[in-house]
């Protein structure tokens, strides 16, 4: 994935540097650098408790969701069609 929801939303809307939001949210930078890089292989997993501090951080402009499931939605925030193997909630479908 180029660019995550997270990603765009920092660059674009906010307009602050990782560094920033990683001393805001209590995180490192490379913290920050993982989530924004949209793993889709599953080796690294953002915690929800990062992702609700973000969310709270950037007041709701970007959703838990987005920042948990970056492949599910386009850089800016809208939904992208998701995998069948995906269900809503984000649980694979076995």
């Amino acid at each position: 994935m180029s660019m995550t929801p997270l990603r765009y939303y920092r660059e674009h809307v906010a307009k602050i540097s990782q560094s920033q939001l990683a001393k805001a949210v209590g995180v490192n930078k490379s913290t920050i650098s993982r989530i924004e890089t949209g793993d889709t292989n599953g080796q690294y997993r953002t915690k929800p408790e990062i992702a609700d501090a973000i969310e709270s951080h950037f007041k709701g402009g970007i959703t838990r969701d987005q920042i948990l499931f970056p492949t599910d939605y386009r850089p800016d925030g809208t939904p992208a069609k998701r995998a069948k193997s995906r269900k809503v909630n984000g649980s694979r479908v076995s």
